[in-house]
């Protein structure tokens, strides 16, 4: 009777053993699809291959079950298994696929009939063509969105509504109790990487925003490893953030801050981010102060797209009117990105000098350098007399102002990048052969001074000091370069980009003054300068 008792035993062994492995067999031959939490964020990946796909859904009632703190089976059946796709390689997603969604929101949540859920995907991450020179790109990830249960895994060829993520972000909503959503790779072959995005769901807003960017950005300059920023209005730093990536990483995401911070975090964590507070940007120092934004350690002769966006979301989730900032890093290294010079105090661009050289010293240098050229200057001046009335509108200190910036300029010349437009300068040919001498900086393109800050001097200064201009173009355009219509600095006349010192905040602070007067208020001032030209002129000839 023994025998036959463990014979039964050992029968039903084998039989919950085969009917174990039966089981496991068909789960992995099912799909899976995520239930999306409400209020969370979830992650995925997509391998980079055709029609790679993964499903979620979302359940109205379903998330209040599993958002009720007794927990039980609501907490078990947390993703719905559905039917008809081939065996997963992950345990919850289709062919190379993985997700992880972040705990549920602890309070309940009440869901009706007529509640709008908001959905949103963004892009993070992108494969790539390695086997193109510029790196060609993924297309976007399609959404396909079923409101159909007998239709619960939605596709190209089965779906209610579908969707781009255009610029790395789609935003849909919809007021059904059940949602089901399949986010797909488009048709391609030949790419390397994975996509990787986000997805998430809420009765209450949408869980990801398009940045809200800082308007009002100057590029200052780059070296072969920093870049300079300059933010022209009144903000404070802790309200913003700065966000920095290659721009082959980040193409056509611009509306994706996750990509930004995918890649910072993931590829560029060792970029150094500081803000510092200048007075550059201002005719007058007294004025005010800006933010300056400082990124190091970035690779040399790199294209770079950064963002500054407000740390507020960007509730209306609509495209900014600003763009981002787009930048190369110098490919040569002697050029060096320099700041805060006692004398010079609106440079902050690179320079030519050798890299083994400290900041520090080359800062002092290039200081002192223009610094003695306008004491000479300024000697003078001072035999003329501070009283004496040779403009209607301009003195003596007008005069200082204008050479100090015209100096600085001529001594302290700008470094272009081997691949822009600029005057060749050979070894030991600088405009100051202190350069060469104590800087040794070897061959490098220089941006040209504008050929206002000469202009603006001759206009300042009295024609007894005879500083004087080239007369002619050809020598003009040997040594100058010209401003652009909109007064940018770049593109001028000549094709050059010029270095600008400051002139180029001149005419935009003239052009915005002009702007803000009414019409009648024009006239006056008009007026009022010929009553005081005739004023001077009557009391001179009393004299």
């Amino acid at each position: 009777m023994l025998k036959y008792q463990l014979y039964d035993k050992a029968l039903f062994f084998i039989f919950m053993i085969i009917c174990t492995f039966g089981i496991i067999e068909v789960v992995t031959q099912r799909d899976v699809t995520i239930q999306l939490p409400d209020s969370q964020i979830v992650n995925g990946t997509l391998g980079p291959e055709s029609s790679s796909n993964v499903h979620f859904m979302y359940n109205s009632s379903f998330v209040s079950l599993t958002l009720d703190k007794s927990g039980g089976l609501a907490k078990v059946f947390g993703r719905a298994v559905t039917t008809s796709r081939p065996s997963a390689k992950s345990s919850t997603t289709g062919p190379k696929t993985s997700t992880s969604a972040l705990p549920a929101s602890k309070a309940p949540l009440s869901h009706s009939n007529s509640t709008t859920v908001h959905f949103t995907v963004t892009t993070c991450g992108i494969p790539v063509d390695p086997n193109t020179p510029a790196n060609v790109f993924a297309k976007s990830l399609k959404v396909y969105v079923s409101e159909d249960p007998l239709n619960p895994q939605p596709g190209p060829s089965n779906y209610t509504a579908q969707y781009d993520v255009t610029n790395g972000y789609v935003k849909f909503t919809s007021t059904s109790r059940i949602i089901y959503i399949g986010v797909f790779t488009p048709v391609q072959t030949g790419l390397v990487g994975n996509y990787t995005f986000q997805i998430g769901a809420s009765t209450q807003r949408a869980m990801h925003y398009i940045p809200s960017l800082v308007p009002n950005i100057a590029l200052e300059d780059t070296d072969n490893s920093t870049a300079l920023f300059r933010i022209d209005q009144d903000i404070d730093s802790s309200l913003i953030s700065t966000y920095i990536a290659e721009s082959n990483y980040v193409q056509d995401l611009q509306n994706s801050l996750c990509a930004f911070q995918y890649f910072q975090s993931n590829k560029l964590s060792h970029a150094v981010i500081s803000y510092n507070l200048t007075t550059r940007g201002f005719i007058y120092p007294n004025y005010g102060s800006r933010i300056t934004i400082s990124i190091r350690q970035l690779t040399n002769g790199t294209k770079y797209t950064a963002l500054v966006v407000y740390n507020q979301p960007n509730v209306e989730n609509v495209p900014s009117k600003s763009s981002p900032i787009f930048l190369k890093t110098k490919s040569q290294t002697n050029c060096r990105l320099i700041t805060g010079l006692s004398f010079c105090d609106r440079v902050a661009y690179s320079v030519p000098a050798n890299p083994a050289l400290p900041v520090s010293t080359i800062v002092d240098f290039f200081n002192n350098l223009a610094l003695s050229y306008y004491q000479n200057f300024s000697i003078s001046v001072a035999q003329l007399s501070n009283t004496s009335h040779y403009s209607l509108v301009r003195d003596i200190n007008d005069c200082l102002a204008s050479y100090k910036n015209w100096i600085c300029a001529v001594t302290i010349p700008r470094c272009g990048d081997v691949d822009g437009t600029g005057i060749t300068r050979e070894v030991n040919q600088s405009r100051v052969s202190d350069i060469d001498s104590q800087m040794v900086p070897g061959a490098y393109i220089e941006v040209p001074p504008c050929i206002d800050l000469c202009y603006n001097t001759t206009q300042s200064c009295p024609v007894t000091l005879s500083f004087a201009c080239p007369p002619n173009k050809t020598l003009l355009l040997s040594s100058y370069g010209m401003m652009g219509p909109n007064n940018n600095a770049s593109n001028g006349t000549n094709g050059m980009f010029c270095n600008p010192m400051g002139s180029d905040w001149v005419k935009s602070n003239i052009a915005v003054r002009k702007d803000i007067l009414p019409g009648h208020w024009k006239w006056v001032i008009i007026l009022i300068n010929i009553i005081l030209g005739v004023w001077v002129s009557s009391a001179e000839l009393r004299m």
